[in-house]
């Protein structure tokens, strides 16, 4: 694809990720970020090309200057937690969607590419669930906002502006901060382990596997109108999932066992206190964490290999390995 592709969210995980691997490809890369100084990684990513671009998404006069000239745009940024009142998930993953469908139509883009979820489809039981369903109601802001967000999205594809929705599943890798590195933590104070059975089985998707099916969604007109799951071959179940998490980190003793009902109790008491605190970070355990993790949470990426050549490289034993080395590395340098 000619022209500048744009990467919002640019400074966070799978969007810095993204602009990475787009400017290692050849891409002229337009990152952009919301922080007030961007991170080491992006300005390592400008002296070797990429132009970087500060905005306020949900402004949209600030969105139009950040895409102007551009020819498309993978929109990456979003409050991606489960943790946040319904307002900033309006704000983040809503209002500022409209501003990017917006300004990208009204500058001309040819694209854009949305960053969806799989939790769109709710907690519920999926046994290698299509893109065709089942849904459960969804009765947290993040994949209601989510959702929304590509409703909106997809409304928007016609002639002369492909709009595409990729639902990433739990994407985790190198520089995974606020997933892979916590449970490395949590499992070095021997504190990670499994919920109820820990045989409820989900789906992962490595960084560099996400992206590239980003990127092959780049000029694709066969994604156009289309939400795609995007999600690794391989189902784990959380009680292997912190097995692994254990081995990778080299955390001493063993996963710990939780009581599903138990874990439903402190989770709604944990986030009850939190709440009446005000606090801005989520507890230990929430019940958004004791649904995901005690439903099968299986999906199918027979979708994506059709329409994007798909095909996941990294398994998980490997990837949380190469996410532990990082982890280590990062810990042992901001120790000097």
């Amino acid at each position: 694809m000619n022209g500048v592709v744009a990467v919002t969210g640019a400074s966070g995980f799978v969007g810095g990720r993204l602009a990475a691997i787009l400017l290692g490809r050849g891409f002229k890369v337009r990152a952009i970020h919301r922080r007030r100084e961007a991170p080491v990684a992006l300005r390592r990513l400008e002296a070797e090309g990429a132009e970087l671009v500060r905005a306020d998404l949900s402004d949209a006069a600030e969105a139009r200057a950040a895409l102007e000239g551009a020819a498309s745009v993978i929109h990456a940024a979003a409050l991606a937690s489960d943790w946040g009142t319904r307002r900033e998930f309006e704000e983040a993953n809503v209002r500022a969607t409209v501003c990017v469908l917006d300004a990208a139509e009204g500058c001309g883009l040819s694209q854009l590419v949305f960053v969806s979820s799989v939790s769109v489809h709710g907690f519920g039981r999926h046994a290698a669930s299509t893109e065709e369903g089942p849904y459960y109601a969804l009765r947290d802001a993040y994949p209601a906002s989510k959702l929304k967000a590509e409703r909106l999205a997809l409304g928007r594809n016609r002639p002369g502006f492909s709009v595409a929705s990729l639902r990433l599943g739990y994407v985790y890798g190198p520089g995974d901060t606020t997933s892979s590195y916590r449970m490395f933590e949590a499992a070095r104070r021997g504190a990670f382990g499994w919920i109820g059975s820990g045989k409820s089985r989900t789906s992962l998707v490595y960084v560099d596997d996400a992206c590239a099916a980003l990127v092959a969604a780049l000029g694709n007109p066969a994604v156009a109108g289309e939400a795609i799951n995007i999600v690794g071959d391989e189902a784990v179940s959380w009680r292997e999932l912190a097995s692994v998490v254990y081995e990778t980190s080299g955390a001493d003793g063993h996963p710990r066992h939780v009581p599903k009902a138990l874990a439903a109790l402190a989770a709604a008491t944990m986030t009850g206190f939190a709440r009446l605190a005000g606090s801005h970070d989520a507890p230990p355990l929430t019940p958004y964490r004791v649904r995901r993790s005690t439903v099968e949470y299986v999906f199918s990426n027979e979708k994506a290999r059709r329409i994007l050549g798909f095909r996941p490289s990294i398994g998980y034993r490997e990837g949380f390995s190469r996410a532990a080395l990082a982890w280590g590395a990062e810990a042992a340098r901001d120790a000097r």
